[in-house]
């Protein structure tokens, strides 16, 4: 991404005209030139300051699959977050992502957050009282604060040990701060968002020997972009039933992505007699390209 530096213009009214040469007694005196900030390191390109994210829940399969962190601030100074989406069906097959990148002023205090926090892994604590939805897990990176820290909901009243109530409330004001950025580090320390543009992905293929359906809207077949024949792509993922899952870059990134950045939720491919509905999963900066165990 393009980074933009900002530097203030100041417009100076002269009461009158100096001469040449000299300056007007009415002239303000020169100001100093503007500090301008050394940019971030680009070797912690894909390096985790911070990643916030929501694990496990009773949700779909293909939302578990597919599921990118709230966000996640990289050594760079890179920030990627999700993009907003509507309700309607059919959306886009793959959840748009955003990116943004922070001042070294802004690194600095999601730092700084991060150490004041006083999280370690210890004070993670599992769901008390609440059924069914997702942990919200912590990676932390700064020079206080090495840990991934993970909490589970809790019912009010059902914690009532002084040390797990601090870590909680701890844990909670870092992550709203987190999900603000904005207000953490001030708008003047991070760019506008633009949309992120992966270089892989993870490809899951539920496979089956009818056509999808929906009783709403009609499924649009898509073409399978790969010399590969599906039957042959990937490796089978047996979480989620008859699945296969494969990890891409390079040429078959882009020909399935030319595919996919355009498909719709009812989309599937068709070969060999059965129908494949595909998950697609972008690859972050520093993620492998490999699918999960």
């Amino acid at each position: 991404m393009r980074r933009l530096a900002i530097l203030p213009i100041v417009l100076l009214a002269a009461a009158c005209t100096a001469p040449i040469g000299g300056q007007s007694s009415s002239s303000p005196a020169p100001t100093a030139s503007p500090t301008v900030q050394p940019p971030n390191d680009p070797a912690a390109a894909g390096r985790i300051v911070a990643r916030l994210e929501y694990v496990g829940g009773f949700t779909a399969p293909s939302y578990q699959l597919t599921r990118t962190p709230a966000v996640v601030v990289y050594g760079d100074g890179t920030v990627i977050t999700p993009g907003v989406t509507t309700a309607q069906y059919p959306g886009p097959l793959v959840s748009p992502l955003l990116q943004q990148t922070l001042t070294p002023e802004g690194l600095a205090l999601v730092r700084r957050a991060i150490d004041a926090s006083g999280l370690t892994s210890a004070m993670s604590y599992p769901a008390n009282g609440v059924a069914d939805a997702p942990d919200t897990q912590l990676e932390l990176h700064a020079d206080q604060v090495d840990a991934t820290v993970s909490q589970g909901m809790a019912s009010d009243g059902m914690v009532t040990n002084p040390a797990e109530k601090a870590a909680r409330k701890s844990f909670e004001a870092l992550v709203a701060k987190l999900s603000d950025l904005t207000s953490l580090v001030g708008a003047a320390n991070i760019t506008g968002a633009v949309p992120f543009e992966p270089t892989g992905l993870r490809l899951y293929l539920a496979s089956s020997h009818a056509a999808p359906t929906n009783s709403e809207v009609q499924g649009k077949v898509l073409d399978w972009p790969l010399k590969t024949p599906i039957a042959g792509f990937g490796a089978p993922y047996s979480t989620y039933g008859a699945m296969t899952c494969g990890a891409v870059t390079g040429t078959d990134f882009e020909a399935l992505w030319s595919v996919f950045a355009q498909a719709r939720q009812n989309g599937y491919f068709a070969q060999g007699g059965l129908f494949y509905t595909p998950s697609v999963r972008p690859l972050l900066p520093g993620e492998k390209a490999v699918c999960p165990a």
